[in-house]
This record gives C-alpha cells, sequence and structure tokens, in this order.
C-alpha cells in the first residue's frame, strides 16, 4: 500500500531556496579558506624570486591568519639577513679594496726606495744626485713638490739644494729660528707632519708653492748629526699616514749615504789631486831639475875649458849635453801628458793608450803598439785603473829600462782579463825593487787589488820587464 502526502506549491519553492543558500554559503566558505590560501602561496612565489618586501595579507585570526602571520615573520627576517649580510659584503669588500691600495702603495714606496738606492749608487755629484732623487720621488708618489735642504751650520740656516720645480722657490734659505716645518724638524730631529697647513702656525707659505694643503718634512741624519731635510708637499688635506712617514724617513736615510759617499768621493779626488802634485813635483825635482843642473854644471865647465884655451874635450862636452837635454825633453813630455786629464770616456782603454804612445814614446823613438786580441767591453772605473797601470808600466820603461820597444797587450785567458805591458829594456832586479819600494810597484800593486785583481811582474837585468795583471771577467762586467 504506497501513501503519497500533499504539500502546497509554496513548501516546495522555499525547500530549493534553501538548498541554493546552503551551496552558496558552501561556496562562500570554500573561497574564504582557498583565496587566502592562494594569496599565500603567490607571496611565497613572489619572495622566491628575490621580492622580499612582498608580504601576505592577513584578514583572518583563524589557523590561516596565523600562517600568513608566520609567513610575513619568517620574510622580514630573511629580508633583515639579506640586507645585514649584504652590508658586510659590501663594508668587507671596501676593506678589502682599502687593504689592496695600501698595499698597492706599500708596494710603489718599496719599488720606489730600491730604484732610489739603484740610481743613487751611480751618482756621486750631489748637484745631479739631489735634484734626480726629488724628481723620482715625485713622480713616484704622485706628490705635489718634493724639495731637500742642507744645513749650512755657521749661518744657521737651511739651504735650498733641489727642488722638483723648476721655477726658483721664494724660499732659498730658511733661518733654524725662523717658524717653519722644516727649521721645526731640523732642531728637533724628528719627522715633523702639517697634515692641513692652514692650521699650523709652524706652516712657511712658498708663493711658488699655492696648492700645499699638507706637508711632510723628514731630518736628514748622518749618525746624531741633522745636516738638512726632505720636504714632501700634497694637494690634499691629510695626504700623509704614518707608513708615509716610514716610507719617506726611509728614502731620507738613503739620500743621507749618497750625500756622504759624494762627500767621500769628492775628498778622495782632492787627495789624489794633491797626491798628483807631490808625485809630479817630486818627479820634477828628481828628472827635469837634476838634468838642468847637470848642464848647467856642464854648461859650466865647458865654459871653463873654453877660457883656458883647451878644447880637447869640447866634443864630449857637447855630447853629453845633447843626451842629458833628449832625456829632460822625454820627462817633460811625458809630465806634459800626465798634466792632461785622459780621454777615456771619449776614447776608450785602447785608444788612450795609443794617444799616450803616439805623444810620449814614438816621438822619443821607440817603437811601440797596442795588441787588442779580444774585444772585451770595459766599466768605466776598471778602464781607469787598468790605464794607469799601463801608464805607470810604461813611465818605469821610459825613465829606467833604456827600452827600443815596447807591446800593451790585452786579451781574455779563461775566465779572466789580462793586461800585459813588455818591454825589452835592461830589466831589473826585482827583489830588490820591491825592498826600496820604488818605481810605482806598490801604487800598480794596489790599483790591481782595488779593482778585484793581481799584479804580478817578471824581469830580469838584460831581459826585459813584463808587468801582468789579471782581473776576473766577472768583476770587469760588473
Amino acid at each position: 500500500c504506497r501513501v503519497v502526502w500533499a504539500a502546497p506549491g509554496g513548501a516546495v519553492v522555499s525547500g530549493r531556496a534553501a538548498v541554493g543558500v546552503a551551496v552558496a554559503a558552501s561556496l562562500s566558505m570554500a573561497r574564504s579558506i582557498a583565496d587566502p590560501i592562494v594569496d599565500l602561496a603567490d607571496t611565497a612565489t613572489q619572495v622566491s624570486r628575490g621580492a622580499l618586501n612582498r608580504t601576505a595579507t592577513v584578514e583572518r585570526q583563524d589557523e590561516i591568519g596565523a600562517l600568513a602571520q608566520a609567513f610575513n615573520s619568517m620574510t622580514a627576517q630573511l629580508h633583515d639577513l639579506i640586507s645585514s649580510l649584504e652590508n658586510r659584503v659590501e663594508q668587507r669588500t671596501r676593506a678589502l679594496q682599502g687593504a689592496n691600495k695600501a698595499l698597492e702603495q706599500r708596494a710603489l714606496q718599496l719599488q720606489t726606495s730600491a730604484q732610489v738606492g739603484r740610481e743613487i749608487t751611480s751618482i756621486l755629484d750631489i748637484d745631479v744626485l739631489l735634484p734626480r732623487v726629488v724628481e723620482m720621488i715625485r713622480e713616484a708618489f704622485g706628490y705635489y713638490h718634493v724639495q731637500v735642504f742642507l744645513l749650512d751650520r755657521d749661518a744657521q740656516q737651511l739651504v735650498l739644494r733641489a727642488g722638483s720645480h723648476s721655477r726658483d722657490m721664494e724660499h732659498q734659505r730658511i733661518d733654524l729660528d725662523h717658524p717653519s716645518v722644516n727649521a721645526k724638524a731640523a732642531q728637533s730631529g724628528e719627522a715633523v707632519v702639517a697634515n692641513d697647513v692652514l692650521d699650523d702656525p709652524a706652516f712657511l707659505p712658498d708663493s711658488q708653492l699655492p696648492e700645499t694643503r699638507s706637508e711632510l718634512v723628514i731630518p736628514l741624519r748622518l749618525g746624531n748629526q741633522v745636516i738638512g731635510t726632505l720636504d714632501v708637499h700634497s694637494r690634499r688635506v691629510g695626504a700623509f699616514t704614518e707608513e708615509d712617514v716610514v716610507a719617506i724617513q726611509s728614502l731620507g736615510d738613503q739620500i743621507v749615504v749618497a750625500i756622504e759617499n759624494a762627500h767621500l768621493y769628492d775628498q778622495s779626488r782632492e787627495l789624489a789631486v794633491l797626491e798628483e802634485r807631490t808625485r809630479l813635483a817630486r818627479d820634477l825635482h828628481d828628472s827635469v831639475t837634476q838634468s838642468l843642473y847637470s848642464l848647467v854644471l856642464l854648461t859650466e865647465g865647458w865654459r871653463r875649458l873654453l877660457s883656458a884655451g883647451s878644447g880637447a874635450q869640447t866634443e864630449d862636452y857637447l855630447g853629453r849635453i845633447g843626451e842629458i837635454a833628449q832625456q829632460a825633453l822625454r820627462e817633460m813630455r811625458l809630465m806634459i801628458h800626465e798634466l792632461r786629464p785622459p780621454v777615456l770616456e771619449q776614447e776608450g782603454f785602447v785608444g788612450a793608450v795609443r794617444k799616450r804612445l803616439d805623444a810620449v814614446e814614438k816621438r822619443v823613438g821607440i817603437e811601440a803598439r797596442v795588441v787588442m786580441d779580444d774585444l772585451v767591453e770595459l766599466p768605466a772605473s776598471l778602464e781607469e785603473g787598468l790605464y794607469w797601470i799601463a801608464q805607470e808600466a810604461l813611465n818605469n820603461a821610459l825613465k829606467h829600462a833604456g827600452a827600443t820597444r815596447e807591446t800593451v797587450r790585452i786579451c781574455v785567458e779563461g775566465e779572466t782579463l789580462v793586461l800585459e805591458i813588455t818591454d825589452d829594456g835592461q830589466g831589473f832586479d826585482l827583489e830588490s825593487a820591491n825592498n826600496r819600494g820604488g818605481m810605482g810597484l806598490t801604487s800598480m800593486g794596489e790599483r790591481a787589488r782595488q779593482m778585484g785583481g793581481c799584479l804580478d811582474i817578471g824581469s830580469a837585468r838584460g831581459r826585459g820587464t813584463t808587468v801582468k795583471v789579471s782581473v776576473p771577467l766577472s768583476l770587469a762586467a760588473v
């Protein structure tokens, strides 16, 4: 049996509406759950691509809202962490760049110091040395101006000796009692830094250096004694650091050594000139003066014989007078040649020796020649030493040997450079000559040792003489 219940039509409609409302409510609820999740997922995707400023929308207080807040907190921490890391990387990069720049500057300072050291060892003239040094320092470090003052103790002034600007400086002399950075450094014996000259009362402005903003002055000290100052200018305020002071002080120390070497060289030259004058005076007395005195005696004797009416010995007197006059002429030519500076720079060793032989030996009838078996380029100092040894040997042969042939030979034997001077004269007893210390043997030996070589002399009466100088090629090539 089947029972059918019938309801009014309005009730059916209300049921359908209720179903629709329920469906709509379900969809709205699903969307309210899904949309925040989709937004959170989209935000996470953007963050993963680097958009760290993106945040998830928080509209709910339930679990989804808590998840969005947690995600935003995590993103903020990640942003702060990355920003902090970037800042640290940037700071570290700047620090490394600064360190690299400092290392490059230090390397440049060391390189310049080494270069200055190499340069100044070969310059023995202060007027050439100091301008070269200040220009090298200015170019290497890019300073505005570099200059060197030397101390005049009698006047109590610093005297400008070299500057990197070609123009004349306003302050050529600085009184030690006048306020200035140079005077302060010279009096204290310590480096003085004025990193802002406009605020430093000791700064002495120079109209020729209008761009100076910083100044560093290093005292040049020889032992405990200040002999001058090295003055460095920069266009930048705060240009000089402790490292710069150390580097410039090192250069200043090298300059002091070079100045002292130049002074010692000048003194040695003065002593050499004095010794040469003394030797020439002695030689004049021992040779030409004695010869002229003999001429006077012979002439007087000849005059008395003629007055007495005896002419038997006239021929002998005239012959003896002629011999003495010829010997005096030889010795005078020799001394005149020695008084002229050797032309080693223009002619070299071989050319200078040939000129000597042409000017002296060949004019008195000696057959003389120069033989060079090997082509060897000699440094100037070695050429000079060999030349004076050759001169001394030739002088001895001319004065004492009575030679008719002489040979100057230069060659290479193994690893040794050899200079040989031989003559066919009467020779001498080497032992007795050494005991007397004559004939310039001592000076020749000293010159050979100064060159790092050795001297060997072979001679015997009636067999001529050979003077041999041997110098290692390793020294000859220096």
